[in-house]
C-alpha cells in the first residue's frame, strides 16, 4: 500500500493492518461470498486496493503526504473514496454500453481490441475487477491504484469515440460491419479503418468495402518507396500518406474536442503501424496470398 511502508511507528502500522483485516471481513459479508481462506485473501486485497486509491486521490500519489493522510483519516473513509471513484468509472462504462454504439449490436464489443473489451467488461461486472492480463488463469484482479481506474476510463473514452467517429465520418454502423465480415475472425475497428483507407487509396472513394487482389497490389505500390535497384528491394513506407489520411479525418470532424483529437491521432497511427508490421517485410517479388492478409479486408476475384 502507498504509505504503509512510510510508517515508522510499529504500533500504528499494526493498527492499520488490523483495520484492513476488519474491512476485509466486512467486504466478504457485503459481497455475499462464502467465508474461506481464498475469499478472505481476495477481500483483503480489495480493501488494500480501495484504501490505496483513496490515499492516492487525497495525496496526489505523494508517498510522504499519503503517510499524513493515513494518520488523519479512518480507513473506511479512504475505502469509500476508492469505492466511489471505481463506481464513477463503472457508471461511465454502463453509459457507454447502454447508450453508445454497442446498443446497435446487442452489446457486442468484439470490434474493439481484446484488451479494451476486457477492461470494459471487467468494470461492468457485479463485483468490478481490473483486467491486467497478468496470467491466463487469472486475467482479472482487484483494483490496486488510481492508475488502474484511469486506464479503464481512457479505454472507455477511446471505445466510445472510435465507434462515433466511424458513424459521423463514414455513416458506418457496427452492426453493418459485423454482418459484412461475419466470416472473418478477429475483425476490429483498426481493420475497418485500414480497409477504408486502402479502398480510397486504390479507387479514390473512401468507403468500407473489400478490396480485390489487384486493388491491394495497387495500394502497396503507392505507399512504398524503393531505394536502390529492384533486386535489393530496400523499401520504406511513405509516412506522409498516413498523416494525410489522418488530417482528412480530422477535417471531417469540425466539432472534435482536443481529447478526441488525441485519441484519433493515436488510433490512426496505431492502425498504420499494424499495416506496416504486416506488409513491411514483403519484398514485392512474390505474389500476395489474400488468405493470409489480416490488416485489410480482401475479397478474391471470382474465378
Amino acid at each position: 500500500m502507498l504509505a504503509l511502508s512510510d510508517i515508522k511507528e510499529e504500533a500504528f502500522r499494526d493498527e492499520v493492518m488490523m483495520e484492513l483485516i476488519t474491512l476485509a471481513n466486512k467486504i466478504v459479508m457485503a459481497d455475499a461470498r462464502p467465508i474461506t481462506p481464498e475469499t478472505i485473501e481476495s477481500s483483503l486485497k480489495k480493501a488494500m486496493g480501495y484504501v490505496n486509491i483513496g490515499l492516492e486521490h487525497l495525496s496526489g500519489a505523494d508517498i510522504h503526504k499519503a503517510g499524513n493522510v493515513l494518520k488523519e483519516r479512518v480507513l473506511i473513509n479512504l475505502l469509500q473514496i476508492g469505492f466511489s471513484l471505481i463506481a464513477k468509472a463503472r457508471q461511465d462504462a454502463r453509459k457507454f454500453a447502454t447508450g453508445g454504439w454497442p446498443v446497435s449490436c446487442d452489446g457486442d464489443l468484439s470490434l474493439l481490441d481484446e484488451n479494451v473489451g476486457m477492461l470494459i467488461n471487467g468494470i461492468l461486472r457485479k463485483r468490478p475487477l481490473f483486467f491486467s492480463g497478468e496470467s491466463e488463469d487469472r486475467p482479472y484482479r482487484e483494483f490496486k491504484s488510481i492508475d488502474d481506474i484511469r486506464e479503464v476510463e481512457r479505454n472507455i473514452e477511446f471505445a466510445d469515440y472510435v465507434g462515433r467517429m466511424f458513424h459521423d465520418v463514414f455513416g458506418l454502423k457496427p452492426s453493418e460491419v459485423m454482418m459484412a465480415t461475419s466470416d472473418r475472425e478477429n475483425f476490429k475497428w483498426a481493420n475497418v479503418l485500414l480497409t477504408i483507407w486502402a479502398k480510397g487509396t486504390a479507387s479514390g472513394s473512401f468507403k468500407f468495402a473489400p478490396l480485390d487482389e489487384d486493388e491491394l497490389s495497387k495500394v502497396l505500390k503507392k505507399v512504398w518507396k524503393i531505394d536502390g535497384d529492384i533486386e535489393s528491394s530496400i523499401r520504406s513506407f511513405k509516412t506522409d500518406i498516413g498523416e494525410k489520411f489522418l488530417q482528412m479525418l480530422l477535417k471531417k470532424q469540425p466539432k472534435i474536442s482536443k481529447n478526441e483529437e488525441n485519441i484519433c491521432k493515436t488510433f490512426v497511427r496505431d492502425c498504420f503501424s499494424r499495416f506496416l508490421e504486416e506488409f513491411g517485410e514483403l519484398s514485392g517479388r512474390h505474389p500476395l496470398d489474400w488468405r493470409y492478409i489480416q490488416s485489410v479486408w480482401i475479397m478474391p476475384k471470382a474465378d
